[in-house]
């Protein structure tokens, strides 16, 4: 894993994409990733989707721009900010999971 061993520290986003804010495999396998990146150093972020306020519909569909919620503007943010964005989530029938 050259990529935790490498010695430039780097800024890192991570979102959990799991719907479900409780215990989950997608959460284990996030709190690995993000223990072993800031054991090695680098900065990290971390947005849990299942946490996070805001509303996914689109009321006006694209006829209107729809302002974002604090959530989301952070995550965005920290998107900008990163040099690595790392997204787990579940694969539930060929796919990622809707909203539960």
């Amino acid at each position: 894993m050259g990529f935790f061993t490498d010695h430039r520290t780097k800024r890192i986003a991570i979102l959990l994409g799991h719907p479900n804010p409780g215990a989950t495999l997608s959460k284990e396998l996030a709190l690995i990733y993000e223990g072993a990146a800031k054991k090695a150093g680098h900065e990290v972020r971390r947005f849990n989707l299942g946490e996070m306020q805001f509303d996914p519909a689109l009321h006006q569909g694209y006829k209107a721009i729809q302002p974002l919620e604090p959530d989301l503007v952070a995550l965005q943010e920290a998107i900008t900010w990163a040099e690595h964005f790392v997204v787990i989530y579940p694969n539930w029938w060929c796919t990622m999971p809707g909203p539960l």
